[in-house]
């Protein structure tokens, strides 16, 4: 982002980009409890609007994605009482713009159908793929391919124990759904706002701005 501070705490419409994310998730009904995993070293969460939020705790995140995440349903289960069977969302930080009617879509579809699932959207780009000097090898049906967002929900339980076993076998997981696929578990594909961006660029930022001004 080349920002002096940490992406999710840049501003956006007046607020950290964090914040919208908290307040997205602190309506949905049902919460429980929402738990934020913070590097160690981070030393701007105390100081934010977001540190004196009601039901909003954290934890010590891990050196990866899948280390945070079982730190965080670690952390659920010991300071909520959060139970196995309990239907639990892992959501990016950076993806602030996620809309509460997507998000309560999603766990509605989860409790429905007692199947984890993620919100996605699907390809509307036509898709190549490469050899290793940039040239394409083929153009990909795209009909079937969808782009992966967040929140993605399942039972705390099992996915504490895939993620668990792919960090024990040294398994490169980027999402909890691939996590979850590789042990075997079914995962729904349930359609979100394409407008569900992910801030990784001075660009994402501007185009976030723009998406909430309109």
């Amino acid at each position: 982002m080349r920002a002096e501070i940490p992406k999710q705490y840049l501003d956006l419409g007046g607020v950290p980009v964090l914040a919208h994310v908290l307040n997205v998730f602190r309506r949905i009904p049902g919460m429980h409890g929402i738990a934020v995993g913070l590097s160690p070293d981070d030393v701007h969460w105390r100081d934010s609007v977001m540190a004196g939020l009601d039901n909003v705790r954290t934890f010590e995140g891990g050196e990866t994605r899948a280390e945070t995440v079982l730190n965080g349903l670690d952390h659920l289960q010991s300071t909520l009482g959060a139970d196995t069977a309990d239907w639990v969302m892992v959501h990016d930080a950076a993806r602030p713009l996620v809309e509460q009617v997507d998000v309560e879509r999603l766990l509605r579809a989860c409790r429905e159908r007692d199947c984890g699932g993620i919100l996605a959207a699907a390809m509307v780009d036509t898709v190549k793929r490469s050899d290793g000097d940039g040239m394409v090898i083929e153009t990909e049906r795209r009909e079937r391919l969808w782009r992966a967002l967040t929140p993605q929900c399942f039972r705390l339980g099992p996915l504490s124990s895939a993620l668990r076993d792919a960090l024990d076998n040294r398994a490169a997981v980027t999402d909890e759904s691939m996590a979850m696929e590789r042990r075997g578990h079914r995962v729904q594909l349930v359609p979100g706002s394409p407008g569900n961006i992910k801030i990784t660029s001075p660009t994402d930022l501007e185009l976030a701005r723009h998406l909430l001004r309109s």
